[in-house]
């Protein structure tokens, strides 16, 4: 028998390396036995058969020789027991009978032994041998063997012709089905065919005729083949091993580089079967789901995801599946634990050697984090656009709304200091005063709303906290809206609460009433009533309530209003004028103190506006009153 020699450490070996703690050995192991191929073969007689490698897989190769043989002895050694016992009982009478115990005799106590002794093996179930074992079962091999050498040379010569083809039937029966029995371990097979078949060539040779010598010259031959059968099965045995530790060597290596590509990028693998449902996965995919390898295996893409049907991306992963055609940077979203997160999967078919479809094999990737530094670079270029587009609208609105004022005060003040024969008459100077001052209120009030949003939103206006009758704060406001509504020629009628004690910034507060008020009247038809009104929320919040039966906004633009230097009517020739700072003032100051500005509207029919107080802010609240302002 032939020894395969390898620099290599086997299989195993190589497997205990790459999963320890040192994976450049393991690389480097793994690469030295891609390049070592046995070379040379050595003849042994103990461990015959054995590749040269580490004891523990030398152990291990033993275990699994002696497994073989165990598996098929209780069937030969029970023949064996059949055939003594035959033997005896046919020839009882024939021979001695001392000489028929003494062969049978033993062979029945080993064939026993030997079974027994099997028995105990195989429900241990060793998965490592020692060369012991080995020796072990070469000797019985050869006291197996020895017992059947014996046969012919005791019972061949005195026994009848009819009896001597019985003798050399069985003995050559028992060679070869030996041989095939112990042909796990080349050995223990060779040293039992020797013995028997040399004995039976032996016995033919003594017998000194032509026939003797043929036979024994036959027999010898034969014996020869099953020894040449025993080395031949047990090189394709060898081959067999050395071309399956290759293919784990090499998938080994893939298994050091996939692990090597797990742990370098965020990126992981997986595969299906023909059902889309997961069949492997790499570790890193576990991790970015939150849960193990072992709970995945058998879920689908879009489980392991923790989506449903319909989110994002995933119709698309369905359909490309179903008509086995490649996924290409397919972004979908997913669930991480508590977040949202968003993956991209590419993968090919699986196709078997008859083109069948097996499954898919692909590569996953995390892009949440691309996904939201994109939609902040998306957030960050729609914020410059609309800051872009709120300048434009600022210096529009405000190179229209400045224009007014700066146009009488400049008209009516050059009308006054124009160089005239006449002077004008005390009246009319005393108007264009008038109208000098009101333009410069109106500038006035331009600038300082200007300055209000402008604090506001830098955060830099300062609140001073005071307590006050808000039926008397809403009666001021109203009185102070009073000429602007006569003329527009708009009503203002109030339903106050008396003895209702609010605390906040007192001058803030009636701003925010007047600006709502304005806002109202401006809005509001000829003839018709603006309302104002104070309640009492459920929680205990006091509400100023505006009403106005004029143009409405549209439902879409309730919010949008809100924003600075914004109006429902966009139009470039406005019908009404202002910055549109009012709405954004009166809710940033309502919100400074705790509350809010909101409203309802119905385009066409009038819009009510609500300012509310918070709770807190109702400081005391007596026994009150209603009374009507007119």
């Amino acid at each position: 028998m032939v020894l395969a020699k390898s620099s290599a450490a086997g299989l195993r070996g190589d497997k205990k390396v790459m999963n320890g703690a040192r994976p450049d050995r393991a690389r480097n192991m793994a690469q030295m036995n891609v390049a070592a191929t046995p070379s040379t073969f050595d003849f042994a007689f103990v461990d015959l058969g054995i590749p040269a490698q580490a004891e523990g897989e030398a152990g291990e190769f033993r275990a699994q020789q002696i497994a073989a043989v165990a598996a098929t002895s209780p069937v030969i050694l029970c023949a064996n027991l059949f055939a003594a016992a035959m033997f005896t009982w046919a020839q009882w009478g024939h021979f001695p009978p001392i000489l028929l115990m003494l062969w049978a005799l033993p062979m029945g106590l080993l064939a026993l032994y030997l079974l027994v002794r099997r028995w105990r093996y195989r429900r241990k179930g060793v998965a490592v041998a020692s060369p012991r074992a080995i020796r072990s079962t070469e000797t019985y091999a050869c006291l197996l063997g020895f017992l059947w050498a014996l046969f012919p040379a005791l019972f061949y010569e005195g026994a009848p012709a009819d009896l001597k083809t019985l003798i050399i039937g069985m003995t050559l029966a028992s060679a070869g089905i030996g041989a095939f029995a112990l042909s796990a371990v080349p050995s223990a097979a060779i040293l039992f065919s020797l013995l028997v078949s040399g004995s039976l060539a032996m016995t033919g040779f003594g017998l000194g005729d032509r026939a003797g010598l043929a036979f024994g010259g036959m027999t010898l031959v034969y014996g020869s083949i099953l020894v040449f059968m025993i080395l031949a099965s047990r090189q394709t045995v060898l081959r067999q091993l050395e071309d399956s530790q290759e293919i784990n060597r090499q998938r080994d290596i893939i298994s050091l580089l996939l692990n090597d590509f797990e742990q370098g990028t965020s990126d992981w693998l997986w595969e299906t079967g023909l059902d889309g449902r997961l069949v492997y996965c790499s570790k890193r995919l576990a991790e970015v789901v939150g849960t193990s390898r072992e709970r995945l295996r058998g879920a689908s893409l879009l489980e392991a995801a923790g989506a449903v049907d319909g989110h994002a991306g995933w119709d698309d992963v369905q359909k490309f599946m179903q008509a086995h055609t490649p996924l290409v940077g397919l972004e979908v979203a997913a669930a991480k634990p508590q977040a949202q997160s968003y993956w991209r999967l590419t993968a090919r078919p699986l196709l078997g050697r008859t083109g069948e479809f097996l499954g898919y094999r692909g590569v996953g990737h995390d892009i949440t984090a691309e996904r939201l530094a994109q939609n902040e670079l998306i957030r960050a270029k729609q914020d410059a656009e609309s800051a872009s587009a709120a300048k434009s609208q600022f210096l529009a609105v405000m190179s229209h709304e400045l224009k007014t004022p700066l146009n009488a005060i400049i008209g009516f003040s050059s009308l006054l200091a124009a160089p005239s024969d006449q002077p004008l008459p005390a009246q009319v100077q005393a108007e264009y005063a008038h109208m000098i001052h009101e333009g410069g209120l109106h500038l006035r009030a331009l600038i300082e709303d200007i300055l209000d949003i402008s604090r506001i939103e830098r955060g830099s206006m300062r609140m001073y906290e005071q307590e006050a009758d808000a039926a008397e704060l809403a009666e001021i406001a109203a009185k102070m809206c009073r000429e602007p509504a006569e003329m527009n020629d708009v009503g203002i009628i109030a339903t106050l609460i008396d003895n209702l004690e609010i605390t906040g910034d007192i001058t803030r507060i009636k701003q925010v009433i007047i600006n709502l008020l304005t806002n109202a009247i401006k809005f509001s038809g000829r003839g018709s009533n603006v309302e104002l009104a104070i309640e009492i929320g459920p929680l205990g919040e006091a509400i100023f309530v505006i009403t106005d039966q004029g143009i409405g906004i549209a439902p879409e633009d309730t919010e949008r209003v809100f924003e600075p230097f914004v109006q429902a009517e966009a139009t470039s020739a406005r019908r009404f004028g202002g910055l549109g700072l009012g709405l954004p003032i009166a809710r940033r100051i309502a919100r400074l103190h705790g509350g809010d500005v909101t409203l309802e509207s119905i385009s066409g029919q009038g819009t009510t506006a609500r300012f509310t107080l918070p709770s807190e802010r109702v400081s005391r609240l007596r026994l009150s009153s209603m009374r009507a302002v007119a």
